[in-house]
Formats: structure tokens, sequence, C-alpha cells
């Protein structure tokens, strides 16, 4: 498969930094699950809703291999 950076949604379409950090990391984790299992492949890019995300969260994606 060709690296290319694969975009994933967000299962409930949630505001980042209103959620803790179990409801967030849930959310990436739920959508990771369900992209694979229909598309084969797990994003390595996040779209937060509203644009919305904090500092924290988006320490949490690196450490994931995740961007923004």
């Amino acid at each position: 498969m060709e690296n290319k950076l694969k975009n994933g949604g967000i299962y409930s379409h949630a505001n980042f930094p209103k959620l803790t950090d179990t409801e967030f990391h849930d959310q990436i984790i739920k959508t990771d699950k369900l992209i694979s299992q229909f598309a084969g492949y797990i994003p390595n890019i996040v779209r937060p809703p509203y644009g919305k995300v904090n500092e924290g969260q988006i320490q949490w994606l690196a450490s994931q291999h995740k961007k923004l």
C-alpha cells in the first residue's frame, strides 16, 4: 500500500475540548476501528470537529502517530 496520509472523521462529532481524556481517546479509537473495518486502513490524520482541540489532545494524538 502506498504511504499516503489517510483522513478520518470523528465518531460522534464531539467538541474535543469539552471531553475528558477518556472520552477523547474513545472517540479516536472508535473512529479508527470503524474505518478499519469498512475501509481496510486506520487513518493517521484527525480533523477535529469545529476545528477545536487542546494541547493535551494534540500531544496524545502525536503519541499515537496521528496528525491534525
